[in-house]
């Protein structure tokens, strides 16, 4: 906190709240001290920053009006309730009014239609209590979150938690509070400015070991070769920039608001791909899943058709054009096991070749391996990543947590033991910066349907296909 003058009256204070500066009166400042001490437990960690940081208080007789006018007469039977100034909490079960059963827990059974007969029980109940809100005129005043109640423990008298619905203010927005402010904003030039430079260095060392560049760079002061590294280094970025492109695509029709993107530089591969902020609540867990697995997905497989098509016109490269291309060790196609089953397909003789000979390659294939490898390691369950939100999508908050820290974990391991030289920049990078749990869904107990967890499945086996090594080669 800090203090500002004011001559015989009351001096103002500055209190910095999840990073944002809140200055006002003691008295002011004051009860929004006893805001934070107060919040109750059942207020949830992933939305209590923007709680707080708006501090918009909501009259009691809406909340009231809650229970009443909207959840009255709904397909949710509440049990209990409790509020405070800025949100509310109404804890129940839904009512299965088709089969005249009641299901008290999230869960209603294992077989996968008992779990279809869950998910459409809980989507349809929640949007008829969300247009109950509309009709009650209430939806401009308050917003609705659907989730598991968040006192719950193991070991409590409920064997799961109950569904419950908070009620907060629809004032309230995922304001990526961190991202403000001159430090920030010098960190993202500084940010790009770095990722233009390991793009190009990775674009240069690329052809770096084609005699023909080298002599004409090194030996000759000829610089006029550089420009055989620009399709390596417009590639790079023109598929990062396709990977965005489906994101914002995808989150459109989705209605999400996205944040600019903030590239991450790499040694290894040129970029990392970038940080991109959700500016908007995601309705559901498929919408945060959609929106997550677009780009990485569609970068991927566009990275993998670029390979493939490079190997093709290398194979079908003159002599002279051969002399002209990026030249690589063997080594650099075994670090991946799908990068080298494809090349094991397409030029066997050059993976029988010992680790470090050289071989030239056509631009294209470089261009796809640094995509695909951006990919693979985006797609790492780890918080904020798109990996880390789509299984957030798949396996609730609670669980996806779990398998975050262990994958950190994993990484962190590669890195003290020098296992992975990729890990130690990118999980820096990671740890830093999209660590983080995800912001919550509107509706976070409606799980995806059959089709998006078989996505999410070949996303998983995509991944460990191209960060596992093949046979023989180095770890990346």
């Amino acid at each position: 906190g800090g203090g500002g003058g004011g001559g015989g009256g009351e001096r103002n204070v500055t209190i910095k709240v999840d990073g944002k500066e809140i200055t006002g009166s003691k008295v002011n400042i004051t009860r929004l001290m006893e805001d934070i001490v107060q919040v109750p437990m059942w207020v949830p960690s992933s939305i209590l920053p923007f709680l707080i940081v708006h501090r918009k208080e909501i009259d009691a007789n809406d909340f009231k009006k809650m229970k009443t006018q909207v959840l009255s007469g709904s397909q949710f039977r509440l049990e209990n309730w409790d509020f405070t100034r800025m949100a509310a909490v109404y804890r129940g079960f839904f009512v299965n009014n088709k089969r005249g059963s009641l299901d008290k827990t999230i869960s209603m059974g294992n077989t996968r239609e008992e779990m279809k007969q869950r998910r459409l029980l809980v989507q349809s109940s929640f949007e008829d209590i969300q247009k109950r809100l509309e009709d009650a005129g209430m939806s401009d005043r308050i917003q609705l979150f659907l989730m598991e109640d968040p006192e719950w423990r193991p070991g409590s008298r409920d064997p799961e938690p109950l569904p419950a619905i908070l009620a907060v203010s629809s004032d309230v927005k995922p304001e990526q509070v961190s991202e403000r402010g001159k430090a920030t904003k010098f960190f993202t030039g500084l940010s790009i400015i770095g990722t233009v430079v390991a793009t190009f260095a990775y674009s240069v060392s690329a052809f770096a070991l084609n005699p023909s560049f080298f002599n004409s760079i090194v030996n000759n002061s000829d610089i006029s070769k550089i420009s055989y590294c620009f399709p390596v280094f417009m590639g790079v970025f023109g598929i990062s920039l396709i990977h965005e492109i489906a994101h914002r695509i995808v989150a459109h029709y989705s209605n999400m608001k996205l944040g600019l993107p903030v590239p991450l530089p790499s040694l290894q591969i040129g970029t990392f791909g970038s940080i991109t902020p959700l500016r908007s609540f995601p309705k559901s867990r498929s919408d945060l899943f959609d929106v997550a697995m677009s780009g990485p997905l569609t970068s991927a497989i566009l990275s993998i058709a670029l390979m493939i098509l490079g190997i093709s016109l290398t194979v079908q490269a003159s002599s002279e054009v051969l002399d002209t291309l990026a030249v690589i060790p063997v080594a650099f196609m075994k670090t991946s096991f799908l990068v080298g089953t494809i090349c094991s397909y397409m030029a066997p003789k050059v993976m029988m070749m010992p680790l470090s000979q050289l071989i030239p390659v056509h631009p294209l294939f470089i261009v796809g391996f640094s995509g695909l490898i951006t990919s693979a390691l985006n797609l790492l369950p780890i918080g904020r990543l798109d990996g880390g939100r789509a299984t957030t999508a798949v396996f609730g908050r609670r669980s996806s947590y779990l398998i975050s820290l262990s994958t950190l974990f994993f990484l962190s391991v590669a890195a003290l033991t020098q296992t992975s030289a990729i890990s130690i920049f990118f999980g820096l990078l990671v740890t830093l910066f999209q660590r983080n749990a995800e912001i919550p869904m509107r509706d976070e107990l409606t799980e995806l349907d059959d089709r998006r967890v078989g996505i999410y499945i070949f996303s998983v086996v995509l991944t460990l296909l191209t960060l596992a090594p093949f046979p023989g080669g180095p770890i990346l």
